[in-house]
């Protein structure tokens, strides 16, 4: 698993590089199938998947996106390479596991999450939804409730599918 933060849009190119040789590092443990690899975004990260979703590399199973922010937030300028939705566009076909927290804070967080929904249906892009209706915004850390668990859960076995797939 490898974590990454991200403090100044400015610094989202070099922050996508950076993960795409951490990708491909742990690609080349030999504990790893190389072939078989799911890509997981949290969080503000989701805008860190417009290019996996764009151009997914043959031993990409899959994207999740839990929480994603998928659309810049007010104010913000956003190089177009990190639109995830307008990524949605180029063709490929890799399929998404998305948790949506229906209590998430940031109104943007859910709106872009409904027009990712729709664009991916447009384009035919598979998407397993998962749903934690009243989760908040990092509900897998925040809330120790049944249906918190149910989700994680959920977008995990949808992981493992994906990885086991194909």
């Amino acid at each position: 698993m490898l974590s990454y933060q991200v403090t100044d849009l400015a610094g989202l190119p070099a922050t996508t590089d950076d993960i795409a040789g951490m990708v491909e590092a742990v690609r080349a443990d030999p504990r790893v199938d190389a072939q078989r690899v799911v890509l997981w975004f949290f969080s503000g990260g989701g805008l860190l998947s417009a290019d996996w979703l764009r151009a997914a590399p043959s031993w990409l199973r899959g994207v999740a996106l839990t929480y994603p922010l998928l659309v810049p937030l007010p104010g913000w300028k956003v190089d177009p390479r990190f639109l995830p939705i307008d990524a949605l566009d180029a063709g490929a076909t890799t399929p998404v596991v998305l948790t949506r927290a229906g209590q998430d804070r940031l109104p943007q967080v859910l709106t872009g999450i409904a027009a990712f929904l729709d664009a991916a249906a447009r384009v035919g892009r598979p998407v397993r939804l998962v749903e934690a209706p009243d989760g908040q915004h990092g509900f897998d850390m925040l809330d120790h409730t049944a249906q918190s668990r149910d989700a994680v859960r959920a977008a995990r076995d949808a992981v493992v599918d994906l990885i086991r797939a194909g």
